[in-house]
């Protein structure tokens, strides 16, 4: 979450499950660029795309606090991904 409040443009942090070390994009970039898209595949990320798109569980992971202010935000998923997603069709049809 404190990557998405810091006034940094990148930061250095590490993966919570390896440990490794990796450059990242904060959530100001980020959420003020034109578009932002997440590619997602596989079985094993189906409950996270899940919880992440349902908002099932609000700042559980980062991808939660994602929310453009300008621009638009895409999900390409494979089937195996996104299949615990529960389409509101109200929301996909303009109402």
């Amino acid at each position: 979450e404190e990557l998405f409040n810091s006034e940094r443009i990148c930061a250095v942090t590490q993966h919570p499950a390896t440990g490794q070390n990796r450059i990242t994009i904060t959530g100001g970039v980020i959420n003020n660029a034109k578009e932002v898209i997440f590619l997602v595949s596989g079985e094993e990320k189906a409950e996270i795309v899940s919880q992440v798109i349902n908002g099932e569980c609000p700042g559980c992971f980062p991808a939660s606090y994602v929310a453009p202010r300008y621009g638009n935000l895409t999900w390409l998923l494979d089937s195996e991904a996104a299949q615990f997603i529960q389409i509101n069709t109200k929301k996909h049809i303009g109402r």
